[in-house]
């Protein structure tokens, strides 16, 4: 669910899981609820899943927003969803990445993204950049790098052990980007970032397109 109430039984919170009202003698399933905050109207409950899928096994495509995912990681009850397709959102990368175009346009990216989703995902920090949507580091893609310091840069997607490039853009065009420091020719797009805060295969400054990813709380589903 993307939103949850509780109730107290025996002095402690137990999420409600169904909500009911009667409507013509039958008992109907309330979808969503909502409360009124600054005389806006607020969800605070809702039975539907944001994400068309299952989002428990790596490898597995999931739909989300009107964007498709590739579950690319599962840990501590959390899912680390990558856009199957490129952004087409060409900005640039250079050092710090935080004040960098990408950086900025992500958080714009991010607005995109409907609000019963983003309600799922938490809240993280890559390279001074924070919110809810993230352009994965190196570490991400390849296993380590020495720019990333934190536990969440140098963590590991289980699911680049294996995939080390994803193909075609949003348009259907075939194009292979890589999303490891491998190059074979085709590596001057990698969308990801490190303290160099560059697209690996180009220089400090170039521009390119990202795949960006998002950090599911499966405790909210």
């Amino acid at each position: 669910m993307a939103k949850v109430v509780y109730s107290g039984v025996s002095n402690k919170a137990r999420k409600i899981k169904k909500i009911y009202v009667g409507i013509s003698s039958k008992a109907r399933k309330v979808k969503n609820a909502y409360i009124g905050v600054n005389n806006k109207a607020r969800l605070c409950y809702s039975s539907i899943n944001p994400i068309s899928g299952d989002i428990t096994t790596v490898g597995n495509v999931v739909t989300a927003s009107n964007t498709t995912w590739i579950v690319a990681h599962i840990a501590n009850n959390r899912a680390y969803l990558i856009s199957q397709y490129v952004t087409e959102r060409y900005v640039q990368f250079k050092y710090p990445f935080s004040e960098c175009a990408a950086a900025i346009d992500v958080r714009t990216y991010e607005n995109t993204l409907s609000s019963d989703f983003l309600d799922i995902c938490d809240t993280v920090t890559v390279h001074g950049s924070t919110g809810k949507v993230f352009i994965p580091t190196l570490s991400h893609l390849q296993g380590s790098d020495s720019y990333d310091t934190t536990d969440f840069e140098k963590l590991h997607f289980s699911y680049f052990a294996t995939n080390t490039k994803m193909g075609y853009t949003p348009s259907g065009v075939k194009k292979i980007y890589y999303l490891s420091t491998i190059e074979y020719g085709y590596g001057i797009y990698t969308y990801c970032i490190n303290t160099k805060n560059r697209i690996v295969g180009g220089n400090n400054g170039d521009t390119g397109t990202y795949r960006a990813c998002v950090c599911v709380n499966m405790n909210l589903l």
